[in-house]
């Protein structure tokens, strides 16, 4: 449903939306990756202008994406993304706002493809501030994506990419659950199904 060059050019043309938005696509694919996590918070919205992490995630188990133990993220929409990339790196080198550097992941997401992107993870990590450094780009984006296809679609929705022919689960049960007055709840739809365990 989504690609990495929708991505790209979602950032190209609608900047400032996907800003405040990828945060919050970022914490549902956390979620949605993960069974166990013991702390995430992720700032989307209005909330992306203020100060400190974009993202901080704890969490005893790991995958591609999401490293285990604690994580601070940065994301970041600029054209210029090694620029970006630098000076929010630093930024939370000489303030980690609490993190401890060793123990602590550093992620720096982009929704562009970033040709530089291997060295400079390479060049950060050689410096040996944080426990690791990661960063992820419009690709890494795209595949972790097909890993989570519920945000997928509820992105694709987001973006105004969403398939004619499909109904996002949410809007199905408002639709299907107000057809009849007073309306149905889960409740009446799930009654009796608790035996069938």
């Amino acid at each position: 449903w989504v690609t990495a060059g929708d991505i790209q050019s979602f950032a190209d043309t609608n900047s400032k939306v996907l800003q405040a938005l990828l945060p919050e696509v970022i914490e549902r694919m956390i979620r949605a990756s993960l069974s166990e996590i013991d702390k995430i918070e992720f700032r989307s919205g209005d909330s992306v202008s203020e100060p400190g992490w974009d993202g901080q995630v704890n969490s005893s188990t790991s995958n591609l994406f999401i490293p285990s133990g604690l994580s601070g993220w940065e994301i970041g929409c600029d054209k210029n993304i090694t620029t970006k990339a630098n000076d929010d790196y630093d930024k939370r080198k000489e303030n980690s706002l609490g993190l401890p550097n060793s123990t602590t992941t550093y992620v720096f997401v982009t929704p562009r493809r970033w040709r530089g992107k291997a060295r400079w993870v390479s060049d950060r990590n050689a410096e040996g501030f944080w426990k690791e450094v990661l960063a992820f780009d419009a690709d890494d984006l795209e595949l972790w994506l097909k890993m989570v296809p519920g945000v997928a679609a509820w992105l694709a929705r987001e973006m105004g990419k969403f398939t004619a022919n499909i109904e996002h689960i949410s809007e199905f049960w408002d639709n299907w659950k107000d057809q009849t007055t007073p309306a149905l709840n889960s409740a009446i739809v799930l009654a009796g199904r608790s035996e069938l365990r």
